[in-house]
């Protein structure tokens, strides 16, 4: 899936709609639309487009996830995700409105960074300041609960969606960013998921004494989170990114789908679809 200010974008459609025809002998009055499953959740934040996304057309009857290759403009021949139309048709229509229902401020707009993390900060040794924030090229203006989503992930900060393993350090830490931390933090082992928690308490009182917002503050933020959760299993980071693909055998990758398609069809049945 690609925006259309993707290099090769009608190149790339071409081939799609080419080998659609010769495999299905669909005919030259094929409609194809190729985009980005961030398209979803960008354009509900206020109702309009946002650059370099593209709303999913009415009537669309299947959705094809083309999990990408560096070397090749082919389909990759890991199998994609799979999710019913009807299932997503119902969803787009009706689920993804209602979560954003009760997001609070809907119309705020910041310049969110969207890649904020420590190997993006520059730290003067001998002075212990932070000297600038660099690498704004994922930066755009957006509601400023995307800022959650995408970045401070190994700075303790980032928020994410429902997991269906309730026992999880994940979902802890989702808990406390949502009602509070505890007084006696949980501690982190190796078996653990990789939470740690002093950092991310710390992480949530400096944020707490500049008094600027987070999860704890952006009333339904937990609902958009899941959301972003569900367009994330749809296209998943690991078996798209063609870096991490070069990495891995066809098993992890068929492996990694496989979790991705129980997590889905697990927070959609919980969010009544």
């Amino acid at each position: 899936m690609l925006s259309h200010d993707h290099a090769n974008y009608q190149a790339r459609l071409d081939f799609v709609r080419n080998l659609l025809n010769d495999r299905f002998s669909l005919g030259d009055e094929l409609d194809i639309s190729l985009m980005t499953p961030s398209a979803v959740l960008n354009n509900y934040w206020d109702g309009t487009f946002q650059p370099g996304t593209v709303a999913i057309p009415k009537g669309t009857k299947d959705l094809v996830v083309r999990l990408g290759n560096r070397d090749t403009e082919g389909v990759h021949q890991a199998t994609p995700i799979h999710c019913s139309s009807d299932l997503w048709d119902a969803f787009v229509q009706r689920g993804v409105p209602a979560q954003f229902e009760s997001l609070s401020d809907k119309d705020d707009k910041v310049v969110v960074h969207c890649d904020f993390s420590p190997t993006n900060i520059l730290f003067a040794k001998a002075s212990g300041r932070i000297t600038a924030l660099i690498d704004y090229d994922f930066s755009w203006i957006s509601h400023p609960s995307y800022e959650f989503l995408r970045s401070l992930d190994g700075l303790g900060g980032q928020f994410r969606g429902w997991s269906s393993d309730e026992e999880s350090q994940e979902a802890a830490l989702r808990d406390a960013k949502l009602h509070g931390f505890p007084v006696s933090l949980p501690s982190t082992t190796e078996s653990d998921s990789g939470v740690d928690w002093v950092v991310a308490k710390a992480w949530e009182e400096a944020l707490e004494a500049e008094g600027v917002k987070r999860p704890r503050t952006m009333e339904g933020i937990d609902r958009v989170a899941d959301v972003d959760t569900i367009l994330c299993a749809i296209l998943p980071w690991r078996v798209n990114n063609a870096d991490i693909l070069a990495r891995q055998t066809e098993e992890v990758i068929i492996e990694c789908r496989n979790n991705n398609e129980e997590h889905l069809d697990k927070l959609l049945t919980r969010l009544g679809f």
